[in-house]
């Protein structure tokens, strides 16, 4: 059974990030630490690619990964970040005040995919809990400033 799913899970396009960080056919720490599933739910969502992420939603409809551009934060200088897992944990300026608050500074200071792989699998529980309440938060802040984008349209 773990060969079968080591295989498919090496085969799927859409569990490209997961299996970066997932290695082992075992049920994550993440489970038995929240009481609230919300926060379960969020950190789930992201790890297994199951959210609305630019990345993911033009993985289904067909877009070029160089189309998937991060609405949220383009800047003065037109730069184009590709709105991935990475790129809003680790990145994204809309975020800035949450990953503060929630994200040890080791990882978003100079950040790198090794690092959020890093934050991804780490066993430290205050880590984990932490990682729950920004993703959270911060999914529901993009649904919120995208909305607003798309009314003041």
């Amino acid at each position: 059974y773990t060969q079968d799913w080591a295989r498919s899970l090496n085969e799927s396009d859409k569990l490209r990030q997961y299996r970066e960080f997932k290695s082992i056919l075992e049920p994550e720490k993440y489970i038995s630490i929240f009481t609230n599933k919300i926060f379960i739910s969020a950190l789930a969502r992201l790890r297994c690619s199951s959210h609305s992420l630019l990345i993911e939603v033009g993985r289904r409809t067909g877009v070029s990964v160089n189309e998937r551009c991060c609405k949220l934060c383009k800047d003065s200088v037109s730069l184009n970040f590709i709105e991935d897992e990475f790129h809003m944990v680790l990145v994204c300026s809309s975020y800035k005040e949450l990953r503060l608050k929630w994200i040890p500074e080791f990882y978003h200071t100079s950040p790198t995919r090794h690092k959020f792989n890093m934050l991804m699998i780490t066993q430290n529980v205050e880590e984990i809990y932490n990682l729950g309440l920004y993703l959270f938060h911060a999914f529901k802040m993009r649904d919120s400033k995208l909305e607003a984008l798309l009314t003041n349209v």
